[in-house]
């Protein structure tokens, strides 16, 4: 079996909030009441658990906490990897739940009773029949109080999207999206319309199957019979991929109220959120003395994010109908009669990719393609990227130059303005790539279905959507 060490090998902070590990001698010699089952090669971790809980004695108990003790980092690792963006850091999560030191042989200056390490509580409440030590583990780190208000304070909440919208009222509605964010009247009521539709489909179907615990992705099936619940009932007519990005707005609304509401800190903004500077904030304060025109500095910020996002659709639209006409232009050769054409094959491609997270093994058979890869050489998504890159930075240097003069009159002097022009170019390539890499990023990953949350996948979705 792999990573048997993890049952022998104990993880724990020193007084300085360093990370160290010990050998456990009395967990290596538990571990030898599953030395049959250690013979065998990739045997699951649950059997050695099973084992382990059954055997009942220190060193089986032993084993089970250096086991913990591992799952606890590999966890808040996923966190930090998944969230670290927002400002925290593993330093700041370890010492909230990698609290055990039963193992070390130490005197405790207090009664046992006076404390109880957080790998207590997850070894007493372990049940191997119903899960694995991993999965137990990683379920009560994400629910650890104390660890969820330290990334409430970043802005992070540990809550899918679908919880969120399963235990969410439509009463709640109008103060999360009427109060909070001001959407109008028309807005709220799809908004309502909507949850509706998820709550009689996939709320009902997880009452009716008396499921509990983490809410998964609705799956293609459901989506579609929302999508028919919304048209019969409301007259609202959405596509099935529609139907989820609608589902992850409202989610990511209820969720930034729910943040708001609980640590008074609103979500890492975005270039999709008002009141984001760029990195054009990175222009140093002596060369925008502003001396009494924050208002005016607000406006620039303000317009710059708009003009970004803009810039950004504008790309897009560029570069995706120089695509269509080239392919218009080429005549797929020996293409069946039936075949569909290049130019529908390529968007309905890209809709497949980015607004339902389908793979290229997936999307083949859709658009006539017999291999995965002739779907990567016909959506060529890393020039496609490129090109968009490219025409963002031509957009945004003509657009962005003439609001950020307006900030003071000390850029009237040429030099001043020469000098302003160089740090804005600075500024808005660093922005551009930053929200190209992202897409890229996330394009690399092995995901599990569902459309892709970039920057630049839902803008890409809402100008195809169009």
């Amino acid at each position: 079996m792999d990573d048997t060490a993890q049952y022998w090998t104990f993880l724990y902070l020193r007084a300085a909030g360093t990370l160290h590990n010990k050998t456990i001698d009395s967990a290596r010699a538990g571990m030898e009441s599953c030395s049959d089952l250690l013979s065998q090669a990739q045997l699951p971790h649950r059997a050695i658990q099973r084992r382990l809980v059954a055997a009942s004695e220190p060193g089986a108990a032993a084993a089970l906490r250096c086991y913990i003790s591992h799952q606890i980092v590999y966890t808040c690792d996923d966190l930090v990897a998944g969230f670290g963006s927002h400002g925290f850091s593993r330093a700041d999560l370890l010492p909230l739940v990698l609290d055990d030191r039963s193992l070390l042989g130490e005197r405790r200056d207090r009664p046992p009773s006076a404390y109880k390490a957080f790998a207590t509580t997850v070894l007493e409440t372990f049940d191997p029949q119903q899960s694995s030590l991993s999965t137990w583990t990683t379920r009560l780190v994400r629910q650890h109080k104390e660890l969820n208000d330290l990334l409430l304070e970043y802005g992070v909440y540990l809550v899918s999207d679908w919880a969120i919208l399963n235990d969410t009222k439509e009463s709640q509605l109008q103060s999360a999206l009427g109060d909070f964010h001001h959407v109008s009247a028309v807005e709220l009521d799809q908004a309502s319309a909507l949850l509706e539709g998820y709550h009689a489909i996939y709320r009902y179907e997880r009452l009716q199957k008396r499921q509990t615990g983490r809410c998964p992705a609705p799956s293609a099936d459901q989506l579609q019979r929302i999508a028919i619940y919304l048209d019969e009932e409301y007259s609202i007519a959405l596509a099935d991929y529609q139907v989820m990005q609608r589902l992850q707005t409202l989610a990511q609304q209820l969720r930034a109220l729910r943040i708001y509401s609980r640590s008074k800190v609103l979500p890492a903004a975005s270039l999709d959120t008002p009141n984001h500077s760029l990195t054009l904030d990175n222009i140093p304060s002596e060369d925008r003395d502003l001396d009494g025109e924050e208002g005016r500095y607000a406006r620039f910020l303000a317009e710059s994010q708009q003009e970004f996002l803009a810039s950004l659709d504008e790309a897009l639209k560029i570069v995706i109908e120089q695509r269509v006409a080239l392919l218009k232009r080429r005549k797929a050769r020996g293409a069946a009669p039936n075949e569909m054409p290049r130019p529908q094959q390529f968007l309905k491609g890209l809709q497949l990719f980015h607004c339902l997270g389908q793979t290229m093994t997936e999307i083949a058979p859709q658009i006539d393609c017999s291999r995965q890869d002739q779907v990567t050489t016909l959506l060529q998504l890393r020039p496609l990227r490129t090109d968009v890159r490219h025409q963002m930075l031509q957009l945004l240097r003509d657009r962005i130059l003439p609001l950020a003069q307006n900030l003071s009159d000390q850029f009237s002097s040429p030099a001043a303005l020469q000098a302003l022009d160089q740090r804005l170019a600075q500024a808005l390539e660093e922005e551009v790539d930053e929200l190209i890499r992202e897409a890229e990023v996330e394009t690399n990953v092995r995901r599990k279905g569902g459309p892709l949350k970039s920057r630049f996948a839902r803008h890409l979705c809402r100008y195809l959507d169009q």
